[in-house]
């Protein structure tokens, strides 16, 4: 049985090119916001819950259940996400138009060479 190297013609560029396409426009993301003020209001409004749910459940698996449901509950209402600009677009300056070409002429030979 033989074995035979696969030269799929990526280069090592290749996922900086693709990178750079796919950060055209701006970045954003999704984050929570944690302030003083609004840690005190989840406390409370763990501390104002009505726990006996828990106790009434002989399965702890349920009771685990129960308890995530509700703490889910009040930490997506009061810690909700919130799209977020993180930054302008990166580019990359050192990938210039003639190392494009290069990759592009050098995939083009490789796919002209006989298998």
């Amino acid at each position: 049985m033989f074995t035979v190297n696969q030269d799929l013609c990526y280069s090592d560029l290749l996922p900086q090119f693709k990178l750079k396409n796919l950060l055209n426009g701006p970045v954003t993301t999704c984050k929570r916001h944690f302030m003083d003020k609004i840690v005190e209001e989840f406390q409370f409004l763990l501390q104002k819950e009505n726990w006996v749910e828990l106790s009434a459940s002989s399965e702890l698996n349920t009771s685990f259940n129960i308890f995530m449901d509700t703490f889910s509950y009040y930490f997506n209402t009061v810690f909700p996400l919130k799209v977020t600009h993180v930054k302008d677009s990166v580019v990359n300056k050192w990938i210039t138009k003639g190392i494009i070409i290069s990759r592009n002429k050098l995939q083009l030979l490789y796919n002209i060479k006989d298998p």
